[in-house]
């Protein structure tokens, strides 16, 4: 029986216990800012020294979730992280380094370009990107959300996944 079956047969106490608490709306409601600029100095500490240039950013296609096939619980944390983008942006903005918000970007594109080459699903991609973040264990509720909030910001901006062309009228 592989784990994730045995996680998912036991009494929500008993995966309270094992793996922690899953971050709520609540949680993504009341992000902390430390948590951010901890996310964000942890990428830029991991980030490798040859990274491309910044591409111009695109508007964002409405349906890009859909369009990308990310769904169930990594779409609803995706969207709830997306109600902190104006945080992120503004941490980011406002970094003493100007090139912080380049170096993630860049980063982050070559992480999404690498998990995508692997045959992986989009939740597993987007799954990948997170566990990037966070690393190994079971991180703090906090730290959850800083990580899905970053993640939807670079979503958002069209910094990882695939955009559907934006149809121009004629």
């Amino acid at each position: 029986m592989s784990f994730k079956k045995v996680i998912f047969s036991l009494e929500e106490p008993d995966v309270v216990r094992l793996i922690g608490r899953a971050a709520s709306l609540a949680d993504f409601e009341n992000l902390q800012p430390p948590e951010v600029v901890a996310v964000l100095q942890a990428v830029v500490k991991a980030t490798s020294d040859d990274l491309p240039d910044d591409d111009e950013p695109a508007p964002v296609p409405r349906d890009k979730l859909r369009y990308n096939a990310i769904t169930g619980a990594v779409a609803r944390k995706v969207a709830m992280g997306q109600t902190n983008s104006d945080i992120v942006r503004a941490h980011i903005d406002n970094d003493p380094n100007p090139l912080l918000g380049i170096t993630i970007a860049n980063e982050f594109r070559r992480r999404y370009k690498e998990l995508d080459l692997q045959d992986l699903t989009p939740n597993e991609v987007m799954l990948g990107l997170y566990d990037g973040i966070v690393g190994t264990g079971n991180p703090t509720q906090e730290r959850d959300v800083a990580a899905w909030s970053l993640l939807a910001y670079l979503f958002t901006a069209c910094t990882v996944f695939k955009d559907r062309p934006i149809e121009v009228a004629t």
